[in-house]
């Protein structure tokens, strides 16, 4: 009883699980250990009972979360596997019962319950396929790729206040805050011990496979090992891409939260453990002592685990200036749009906003999620960029008459706690750079280096004889640059990569210049540098490659 105890707790509220405190959605994991533990009861006895309850269960959690369902397809299907893998006498799998020619009412009435549960999961995915079409929602395999599990995330713990040590000198793994893998110290102790113990003890298969605990924990075992195989990258190269090509494995960008399902294996391991642990002989007052090291051992990094926490009432106060902005009572058929505040995170504007229209009821131009519409990743919430511009990429998405544009524009309550300085907020353009564009804007920059970092000054002088916004009506312009590291002789040493991005807010009539002060943070190796700045049309191409020399700047760094 103590080492379920201790396994349940671990799937409950192990380190993985804490690590998702920003995905609510991945919290409902209750129904995979019912699919499982059915799913494993089927496996040892046929019985038509127990699958419907995998059915049930499979779709239970499904309904909860897509990702979680697809997890749990992948335990399930390496549990078939490890069952195979770990049964050394006879067949894997129990033989069903000699049926007889006209199946029973209870037959049938598991098959019809298996058979709802599998359509019901069915027309969820189908929903969810026919949204991906509408708005062409699409993974790239790379940026899958990218977010598989390395090795290395086995040991991150970021937000652990007791071991974030482990896997602090992991760098090279993107995407970090999707690699929080680390099941803990103590449990991963306690899932040693339980691993060699139920692969170490001989199992007693005369209460069968669906009765025996050391049974269960080595197929879950052997399963956890599997799971951790097919989704492992290792220089890039991993099983899974070829998986990719299978339908629904291509929708699931972050598949490091199969660590989420790997901890119910692990939890097993964990409750083996515990229980061999347990049975030692040993005096009493010393076997309470025991239960408080193993009590440690288990909820310490839980303990101290460091959430990210908000106060309520800097939220409230968020919600109560953004009402202050309006000037006037929101009436039923108005629009709400939020613009960003200064220094505030891109998605901070598109959350108040939908909590604010929430509670006014009324609709809002604002939203956030992990998939966005054709264009929607383009247009920040800068109190520079029109609102119109999300107006008309509306239309523009459901084919409608720009006349609406007005009837829609007209409803719009804008709510700026920063408004837009310099200029009118922008009105994208149709803009698609091309040689002739590039070679007549002239970029520069100057600035020099205080307090560790480079103040600098972008100028963009348009001589291109025709209007130009960084807002184009499919994608915008926008600041790229890169410290190059120089030889003696004055010339690259490498080339970096141009990664970094810098939103620009500028409309210039020909002959205008845009200028604008910005910090960058200096290199860390000391030495002589040329600071390089480039545009780039996102989606499109770079400017520097269709003519238009980047501004440079030499530096010493110290």
């Amino acid at each position: 009883m103590i080492g379920a105890a201790s396994g349940a707790f671990v799937f409950a509220f192990g380190l993985p699980a804490l690590f998702q405190e920003g995905h609510a959605q991945l919290g409902y994991r209750f129904a995979t250990p019912l699919a499982f533990g059915a799913f494993y009861q089927f496996l040892g006895s046929a019985r038509p009972r127990c699958l419907a309850q995998t059915a049930v269960w499979t779709a239970v959690q499904f309904f909860c979360s897509i990702y979680l369902g697809i997890f749990l397809i992948y335990l399930l299907a390496a549990t078939v596997l490890a069952r195979m893998l770990t049964a050394r006498r006879g067949l894997p799998f129990a033989i069903p019962p000699e049926r007889p020619k006209h199946p029973s009412r209870a037959w049938i009435f598991n098959a019809s319950v298996a058979l709802l549960a599998a359509s019901a999961v069915v027309a969820l995915l189908l929903q969810y396929q026919r949204v991906g079409l509408i708005y062409g929602f699409v993974r790239e395999p790379a940026e899958i790729m990218s977010l598989l599990p390395r090795l290395q995330s086995y040991l991150i713990a970021d937000q652990s206040g007791l071991t974030s040590w482990i896997g602090a000198w992991v760098s090279d793994v993107p995407m970090r805050h999707e690699q929080q893998m680390f099941m803990g110290l103590g449990p991963t102790l306690l899932a040693a011990v339980g691993l060699l113990s139920v692969w170490l003890t001989r199992i007693d298969r005369t209460c069968g496979y669906g009765n025996n605990a050391q049974d269960v924990s080595r197929v879950a075992s052997a399963a956890l090992l599997l799971l951790i195989v097919m989704t492992l990258s290792l220089h890039g190269n991993s099983l899974y891409q070829y998986f990719l090509p299978l339908p629904g494995v291509g929708s699931i960008r972050a598949v490091s939260r199969i660590v989420l399902t790997m901890m119910l294996p692990f939890g097993l391991l964990v409750a083996a453990g515990v229980d061999r642990i347990l049975i030692i002989e040993m005096p009493r007052r010393y076997r309470w002592l025991l239960l408080c090291i193993l009590g440690v051992m288990l909820a310490a990094e839980t303990v101290y685990f460091l959430p990210n926490k908000v106060p309520a009432a800097a939220w409230r106060d968020r919600q109560s200036r953004l009402r202050d902005l309006l000037k006037e009572p929101v009436a039923p058929g108005d629009i709400l749009y939020v613009t960003q505040s200064p220094g505030a995170a891109f998605y901070d504007a598109d959350i108040d906003a939908m909590i604010l229209a929430q509670d006014l009821g009324v609709a809002t131009l604002n939203g956030y999620s992990g998939n966005l519409p054709p264009g929607y990743e383009f247009e920040v919430t800068h109190p520079c960029n029109a609102y119109t511009n999300r107006i008309d990429k509306y239309l523009k998405f459901n084919a409608l008459p720009a006349s609406e544009r007005d009837q829609i524009g007209a409803r719009v309550r804008v709510v700026s706690p920063e408004p837009c300085i310099g200029t009118a907020p922008i009105v994208a353009r149709e803009l698609r750079v091309d040689e002739a564009l590039a070679k007549g804007i002239v970029l520069g920059v100057t600035g020099s280096i205080a307090g560790g970092q480079l103040n600098a000054t972008i100028t963009i002088d348009n001589k291109t004889g025709r209007p130009l916004s960084s807002l184009g009506a499919t994608t915008p312009l926008r600041l790229s640059w890169r410290f190059v590291p120089l030889g003696a002789d004055g010339r690259g040493l490498t080339s970096p990569d141009w990664i970094s991005r810098r939103d620009l807010y500028f409309s210039l009539e020909p002959g205008q210049t845009f200028s604008e002060a910005a910090r960058f943070a200096l290199p860390v190796v000391p030495g002589n540098y040329r600071f390089e700045v480039t545009l780039v049309q996102e989606l499109v191409a770079w400017l520097h490659d269709l003519g238009m020399k980047p501004g440079t700047l030499p530096l010493h760094v110290n």
